[in-house]
């Protein structure tokens, strides 16, 4: 019998398990066995009920019924073949940089500010940046595949060189947050670090994180929260300490939004006409809109942004219903776990960088659903990554 390895952040289907965890599961946990009721709306049943079973669904499909389909593999080798040119790196690392500071410098002088720095970010950044989403898309798809090609220098680099891609990592950080949004520049530090350390010694060994690593991440996470919250101008008391936690109830706010809305008849299942309509708004001249911002004039909902995070498994329930979520969930589960035995089995280091930055990224889909994963992280980088890792091989 194959062991299980939840921990090994490689495998995509580990990234997505803690995702859900994180993002759904956690809180409820925390209010059942606390005191304090840290999830201030009222849950419907059937929340829990698709929940549970998208949950379930995607554990049986990624660590039983897939591997169990393509057959268990050797124990992965103990070494890591670095298949990449260091010279051929300098060279695509060089262009890649160029086009994706030069963008962002461009659309700070065009708007005559850095939205990053204005008294009013979370209105303007998105004003900002009207007539320049596309081009902000590939200048920070071509930095985050630069950050990941020189997550491999890194790891063969001398000291000298580890200093100059730190500066570029710290450098790109700063461009990426100026326009507004802190998620993708965390991103890009998080990426840098998870493809360096998956070239370690250590990880090769142990095939998975070690549990200081990741009760370090929470605290971090936890900090920014709370640095974010004072930014703003509240005060710090137990209350302000309690909102903290609407980061991790505002996922399970929204599927039970729209769980309610299917069931009080406020919404219709789409059939899998949200997919269609979320494709169209990628394709230049397509009047149409992602399912999140839909959704939230459907159900008149308002607050700061552009649209609600649709989820998983709302997205999935919002289509199709129950067996949309045992599909949907299948599905998931199945795609994780066989780009994990391609990629893994091949012992290459240009693999586990893809496979790196596919993991923590694919499991966006938790929150956001899939198309706006695939439009805004997944795809942008690839056009780069992929490219540059053929030309860059031995």
């Amino acid at each position: 019998m194959r062991k299980f390895r939840f921990l090994d952040l490689l495998n995509p289907s580990a990234f997505f398990l803690m995702f859900i965890l994180f993002y759904f599961i956690l809180i409820i946990l925390l209010n059942y066995i606390t005191s304090v009721n840290l999830i201030k709306f009222n849950i419907r049943q059937e929340t829990y009920y698709v929940l549970y079973l998208f949950f379930v669904v995607f554990i049986v499909s990624a660590y039983i019924i897939t591997p169990s389909i393509l057959g268990y593999k050797p124990k992965r080798a103990s070494f890591i073949i670095f298949d990449l040119s260091i010279k051929k790196i300098n060279v695509v690392v060089f262009f890649l940089v160029l086009f994706g500071w030069g963008i962002h410098l461009f659309y700070f002088f065009k708007i005559g500010f850095i939205p990053s720095f204005h008294a009013n970010v979370s209105l303007v950044r998105i004003s900002a940046k009207a007539g320049f989403g596309g081009g902000l898309l590939l200048a920070n798809g071509a930095l985050y595949a630069a950050i990941i090609l020189l997550s491999y220098k890194y790891y063969l680099a001398n000291y000298t060189n580890k200093i100059s891609t730190l500066l570029v990592l710290i450098m790109s950080t700063l461009i990426i947050s100026g326009v507004g949004f802190r998620g993708p520049a965390a991103y890009l530090v998080l990426i840098f670090s998870l493809s360096t350390f998956f070239l370690s010694i250590s990880y090769i060994k142990s095939k998975k994180i070690p549990k200081k690593l990741i009760v370090f991440c929470l605290f971090f996470i936890l900090f920014l929260s709370v640095i974010d919250y004072l930014r703003y101008g509240n005060e710090f008391s137990l209350s302000s300490f309690l909102q903290l936690f609407w980061t991790m109830t505002v996922n399970l706010y929204n599927l039970n939004n729209i769980v309610d809305g299917i069931l009080t008849d406020k919404l219709t299942y789409l059939w899998g006409e949200s997919f269609l309509t979320d494709i169209a708004v990628a394709i230049p001249g397509m009047d149409s809109q992602f399912l999140g911002v839909t959704l939230v004039s459907q159900l008149g909902l308002s607050f700061e942004g552009e649209g609600m995070t649709v989820t998983a498994p709302g997205e999935a329930f919002i289509n199709f219903g129950y067996l949309g979520v045992v599909i949907y969930a299948f599905l998931l589960g199945f795609v994780c776990e066989v780009l994990f035995q391609m990629l893994t089995t091949k012992n290459k280091a240009s693999s586990i960088l893809i496979l790196s930055f596919f993991s923590l990224s694919f499991a966006k889909v938790v929150i956001a659903g899939l198309t706006p994963t695939l439009v805004f992280t997944l795809v942008p980088v690839l056009l780069f990554l992929i490219p540059s890792i053929i030309w860059c091989k031995k």
